[in-house]
Order: structure tokens, then sequence, then C-alpha cells
């Protein structure tokens, strides 16, 4: 899960930003690293939209659960999950969340959510992200950080966090060496984001 393998066209710096970055926070059960790459889930994928999405980071977040057992919700069946409910797969993915120990530090990657403001896949995208975003905003015990990425500006996920200027980071602003970023600048900033709760981020908003 995480798509860390494969080829695909949709491959940007960013994403091997996050690829690294999640790579390396990957210590279950000490931290928790989910990813989803945006560009490997596309028209010829079969698993593609937010559906794909939630599935994906359910599934990661399960593997990477430290206890035997979840406290089940009674409105929500295995049918629903076999059905591909996508409102309460998002309900069940932050459920599980709230019932990691307390501190527990959860990065969760989306890279090139961009591709996902197309009209087939953006009324199931901007569910998960809402959900996502509700996590970081209303808190749970554990320490639930979020990223998200885009190398070309966004309209709709921009829209979502327009009360909270303070979490978007703009490629442009960072400090430029020839031809590229200062990495150790862009680390910190993610960094920084991250301790602040929450990084939202695009390549030109």
């Amino acid at each position: 899960m995480g798509d860390f393998d494969g080829t695909t066209n949709r491959t940007s710096p960013m994403t091997v930003v996050c690829a690294t970055m999640a790579r390396g926070f990957r210590r279950p059960p000490i931290i928790v690293s989910l990813t989803f790459f945006c560009g490997y889930h596309l028209v010829n994928d079969d698993n593609k939209g937010g559906l794909a999405m939630i599935r994906s980071l359910l599934a990661q977040l399960l593997r990477q659960f430290p206890y035997s057992s979840i406290t089940p919700l009674p409105d929500i069946s295995t049918h629903d999950i076999e059905a591909g409910d996508i409102v309460k797969l998002c309900k069940l993915f932050n459920h599980v969340v709230r019932q990691l120990q307390q501190g527990t530090p959860v990065f969760c990657f989306i890279d090139g959510i961009n591709e996902y403001e197309r009209e087939e896949y953006v009324h199931t995208m901007d569910k998960v992200v809402v959900s996502l975003k509700d996590l970081v905003q209303y808190g749970s015990a554990a320490n639930f950080k979020l990223l998200l990425t885009s190398p070309r500006p966004t309209m709709l996920v921009k829209n979502a966090f327009d009360t909270y200027n303070e979490t978007l980071m703009h490629m442009q602003r960072l400090t430029v060496v020839k031809d590229g970023v200062r990495l150790d600048v862009l680390q910190a900033r993610l960094m920084a984001g991250f301790e602040n709760g929450m990084v939202a981020r695009s390549g030109g908003v």
C-alpha cells in the first residue's frame, strides 16, 4: 500500500519528497505513516478516486495498528465496507485513528491532489479531504498530521483551506539555489507545519 513502487507519468519532485519522508517516518507503532499518490490512480487504474484513496489509507492504517482488536462502530457493517460506502469508510478511518494511543504521530501524505480535481473524481475526493481536515481540526488522542501536495495550482482543495492561510506553503516562496529549491529549507518548513498540526501544500496557489 502507498504506491512506493511502479512507474507513472504523473511523478513530480514533490512525489519524491513525499515518498522519501513517508518511508523515513514509517516506524509503527511509534509513528504511523500513510501515503496515497493520486497520479498513480487515474483513468487506466481500476482503483482510482476518493474511494480508492480512503480504502488505501484505511488499509495502511490497519496494517500499522498496534492493537489486536478495534472497538466496532454499530452503524457500520461489513456490507457498508464491501459496498464502498465512502462516507462510512471515512467515518471508520477517523474512528480507528482515534483509537490510537495518546500522542501517537500519524503522518498522512497525499501527493498530486490536483489530479483529482477533475469532474470524474472530485465528488468523492472532496469527501475524503474534508474528513481528513476535520480529523486535524477537531483533534484526536493521536497527533494526526496531513500533507497535501500539488505541483500545479488547485482550486477546490485550496478553497477547503482558505480559512487556514498559515497552512499553505508555496514552492515559489522557498529559497532557490541555482535551479532548485533548497531541500533543507523545504524540510524545515514541512516539519514546522507538521508541528502546527496541518500543512496543505500547492505548487502555485
